[in-house]
C-alpha cells in the first residue's frame, strides 16, 4: 500500500525515540542504582554493547526484503516453531508497552497531574496511538521524526545551559568500586535501553522508498541516540552528584528545574520535559503497530488494535501498584525481560544464516 511506505530517515528515527523513551524513568535509574556516580560509565559501556543488536538488526532487514519480521520467522522456522518464537516476542513487545506507558503515565502524575487516575491518563495516550495507528505506518513515521527533531532541539538546549554547571569532583573517585558494577549496570543498561530497537523490523525492507541509505541512517541515528543518553548521564552525574542523584524519583527532570536562559528565563522544564513524552509516546505507538500486524489476519481491522490496547491498560493498573514496586521491577526483573526478547532474536539471526546458507547450496 502506497500509505506504507516509508524512507529511511523515517524509520531510523524510531532508534533515538526508542532510546530516549527507554532511558528517562528506567535507563537512568538502572545506571545510577547499580553504579551510582559511575552510571555515566555504565551508559558508555552499554552503547558499545549495543553494537551487537544493532548489527543484529541490520542482517535480519536485509535478509528476505518483501516480509515482515513476523514473516521472516515463520519462512525460518516453520509454521509451528514459527508461531511460539512469534508469541513469546509478542508477549514481551506487551511488557514493553506497559512498561513504557506507566513508566510515562508515573511521571506526569507525580510531577504535574497528581489528582489524576491513571487510568485516566492510560487512555489519552492510547487513545493518541490508536488514531495514529489508523492512519498508517508513514504517518507514524513522519509525526515520529518530527517529534525526534523537536527532541534533538531540546536535548541542543539541555547540553548549552547545563554544562556550566556541572562540578567535576562530582565524577570523584572513578571506579571506586571497579569495573564490574558499570559493566554489569551497562549490560542491564543496554538491554533496557537499545534491545527495544528491534521492533522496527515489523517493517519489510521493500516499503523504503531509499534502500540502499537504511544501514547508513540506522547506524547514524543509533549513534545520535547513544550520545544523547551519554550526554544526559554525564550532565546529571556532572550536577547532582552521588547523593543527591539518589535522591529523585526522576534525576532527569530535577536537573532541567537548575536550567535559566539568558539569565532570566527559568521554569522551563516543563516545556523540555515534552521530549521525554513525545517519545514515550512514539514507543508506545511503535509497539501497539508491532503486536497489531503480527497477530491480525485483515489488514486496517481496528478491533485488533482496541484488543491490545485494553490488554495494556489492563496491564498496567494490575502489574504496577506502587513507585517503589515500579523501581523494583525494572532493575530486577525487566531487563531479564529483555535478554530473553535478545535471546530470541539470536535465536533467529542463526536461523537466518543457516536458511540462507541452505538456499545458497539448494541453488547450486
Amino acid at each position: 500500500m502506497t500509505k506504507e511506505k516509508i524512507n529511511s530517515l523515517q524509520l531510523a528515527s524510531f532508534i533515538i525515540s526508542s532510546i530516549i523513551a527507554s532511558l528517562t524513568g528506567i535507563g537512568i535509574y538502572i545506571a545510577t542504582e547499580g553504579a551510582v556516580i559511575d552510571a555515566w560509565i555504565s551508559v558508555i559501556i552499554s552503547a558499545m554493547m549495543g553494537i551487537v543488536p544493532l548489527v543484529m538488526i541490520l542482517y535480519l532487514f536485509n535478509f528476505e526484503q518483501d516480509k515482515t519480521i513476523t514473516e521472516k520467522i515463520n519462512y525460518i522456522f516453520g509454521k509451528y516453531l514459527g508461531f511460539v518464537i512469534n508469541f513469546l516476542i509478542v508477549g514481551i513487545v506487551f511488557i514493553i508497552a506497559a512498561t513504557d506507558l506507566f513508566n510515562i503515565a508515573n511521571f506526569l502524575i507525580t510531577q504535574f497531574l497528581s489528582e489524576t487516575p491513571l487510568l485516566v491518563i492510560c487512555l489519552l495516550f492510547c487513545g493518541v496511538s490508536f488514531y495514529a495507528i489508523t492512519k498508517g505506518f508513514e504517518t507514524i513515521s513522519r509525526v515520529n521524526l518530527i517529534f525526534v527533531g523537536i527532541l534533538i532541539s531540546f536535548f541542543v538546549i539541555f547540553i548549552a545551559t547545563l554544562i556550566p554547571q556541572v562540578q567535576v569532583e562530582n565524577y570523584m573517585p572513578i571506579l571506586v568500586n571497579g569495573i564490574d558494577k558499570p559493566i554489569m549496570s551497562g549490560f542491564l543498561v543496554m538491554l533496557a535501553n537499545i534491545v527495544p530497537i528491534f521492533l522496527i523490523l515489523i517493517v519489510p525492507k521493500k516499503n523504503i522508498t531509499d534502500k540502499k541509505k537504511l544501514n547508513k541512517y540506522l547506524i547514524v541515528f543509533y549513534v545520535i541516540g547513544v550520545i544523547c543518553a551519554i550526554a544526559s548521564m554525564v550532565i546529571i552525574v556532572g550536577i547532582l552528584g552521588e547523593y543527591l542523584i539518589k535522591s529523585y524519583q526522576y534525576p532527569e527532570y530535577a536537573v532541567l528545574k537548575k536550567i535559566s536562559l539568558f539569565g532570566f528565563i527559568e521554569r522551563i522544564e516543563n516545556l523540555l520535559s515534552l521530549q521525554w513524552i513525545l517519545s514515550c509516546f512514539s514507543l508506545l505507538t511503535l509497539c501497539i503497530y508491532y503486536i497489531s500486524n503480527t497477530i491480525k489476519k485483515v489488514k486496517k481491522n481496528k478491533l485488533v488494535s482496541i484488543g491490545v490496547i485494553a490488554i495494556i491498560i489492563i496491564m498496567v493498573l494490575t502489574l504496577f501498584k506502587s513507585n517503589t514496586h515500579f523501581n523494583l521491577y525494572i532493575y530486577y526483573i525487566y531487563p531479564y525481560i529483555l535478554l530473553g526478547l535478545l535471546g530470541l532474536f539470536v535465536i533467529v539471526v542463526i536461523g537466518a544464516w543457516v536458511k540462507k546458507k541452505k538456499n545458497a547450496i539448494n541453488l547450486k
